[in-house]
């Protein structure tokens, strides 16, 4: 998903989104989208609005795989949690390059599961 109008939201204002190899996957389910992310260097709240905006759904049932908030600042995930928070998904599946205190912080706005090997999700 690579579009010039795309921002990312950073504690010191938006900045264009320039990363270009960024990969997602959204599926349209009868329960809203299911977003599977690479590393999400674009950051996770533009990830799913340009989803949103891409396949004309509002509802986000899940967001599966790496949130890039491993490196995070309190202040960065604070920003990230406010955001997604207003995105409403219900529920969060993040793994790899998601910090331990950020997947305490995401809690707050879904239920947070965690990934492993042969994990089965039905939507």
């Amino acid at each position: 998903m690579v579009s010039k109008k795309r921002i990312i939201i950073t504690p010191e204002g938006n900045i264009p989104d320039l990363v270009l190899d960024d990969t997602t996957l959204a599926f349209k389910s009868d329960q809203g989208l299911v977003i599977f992310t690479g590393c999400s260097h674009t950051g996770i709240c533009s990830i799913i609005r340009y989803a949103r905006q891409v396949c004309g759904e509002q509802r986000i049932r899940d967001v599966i795989g790496g949130y890039h908030l491993m490196d995070d600042d309190s202040a960065g995930i604070s920003l990230t949690i406010k955001e997604l928070a207003a995105l409403e998904p219900a529920a969060l599946h993040p793994c790899h390059c998601t910090s331990l205190a950020a997947k305490i912080a995401l809690a707050q706005v879904a239920p947070v599961h965690e990934m492993d090997v042969g994990l089965k999700l039905e939507y």
